[in-house]
This record gives C-alpha cells, sequence and structure tokens, in this order.
C-alpha cells in the first residue's frame, strides 16, 4: 500500500513543506511508500489560463487539460469541498472548477481510492489523521468524478 501525492501550492505555504507535512502524517499511518509532485498551478501554464477564462468549457474537455498537464492518468477520483461552499447549488463544472483552483492538495491511495483534500485553512494536520478518516471534523461534501471513458 502506498500513496501518491499531487501537491497545487497556490496558497503561498512552500510547497515543499506542505509535502513535508503530509510525509510525516502519512508515516504515522504506515504507508510504505510516498511520492511527490508538485506543480505551481497546473504544468502548462497556457492549458490553465485557457481553464480560467473560458467559463463555457465543456467538462470533458476540461478534464483532459487537466490529466495531461498533470500527466497523470486516474481512472476516479473525489472532490473534498468544504460544507461553508454550497456545491450544491453549483454546476458539476463550477463545483470541480472552484475545488481545483482553491485546494492545495490531491492525494491518490494505490488502492485506486483517489480525493482531494480541501485545506483552504492550510490545516493539513486536522485534515490527514487515518487512511479511513482522512477528514477533520468540520463536514465535508463528496462528489465522485470519473474520466470520461
Amino acid at each position: 500500500m502506498y500513496w501518491e501525492i499531487i501537491i497545487f501550492d497556490e496558497t503561498g505555504l512552500s510547497g515543499i513543506s506542505v509535502a513535508e507535512m503530509i510525509k510525516e502524517l502519512l508515516k504515522v499511518v504506515a504507508c510504505s511508500r510516498i511520492h511527490v509532485y508538485e506543480f505551481e498551478g497546473i504544468a502548462d501554464q497556457s492549458a490553465w489560463e485557457k481553464v480560467l477564462e473560458s467559463g463555457h468549457l465543456k467538462t470533458n474537455e476540461f478534464i483532459d487539460l487537466i490529466r495531461d498537464a498533470i500527466q497523470v492518468e486516474w481512472a476516479t477520483f473525489c472532490l473534498l469541498k468544504d460544507s461553508n461552499t454550497n456545491s450544491h447549488s453549483q454546476t458539476y463544472f463550477e463545483s470541480y472548477l472552484e475545488c481545483i483552483r482553491d485546494s492545495d492538495v490531491v492525494v491518490r491511495c494505490a488502492d485506486g481510492t483517489d480525493f482531494f483534500i480541501y485545506t483552504k485553512n492550510n490545516d493539513l494536520s486536522t485534515t490527514i489523521q487515518t487512511k479511513y478518516s482522512c477528514l477533520s471534523a468540520t463536514q465535508i461534501d463528496l462528489m465522485d468524478v470519473r474520466w470520461p471513458g
């Protein structure tokens, strides 16, 4: 069992410090291997700008841009949103775009359980606790997302 961690560092924190913090927390839950990838937003800046400037971009096109930019093909992943964000009143695409833009980290478990951890307050120590209880006390909205095809 191992975890793969992808960091979107748009918080003003050092990406390395965030990565090291997550590594230490995941060691506690006995993960055997941890891989860390760091990006400033999205690797392909032009793709990121296209996403931000195109509110009418189709969901599948957006997903393809993200997948190509980070060069990782996931079968499935979930978005974790702070319950204070009324994602139910937004469209699927708007919620997804907002979570990508505002989130700090993406964690992927090797068993296929992939999820975003929404840490707008940078409270990683209480957000990542164990493999099956990875959330803070804050209520989270879970949205399952699957790649096309």
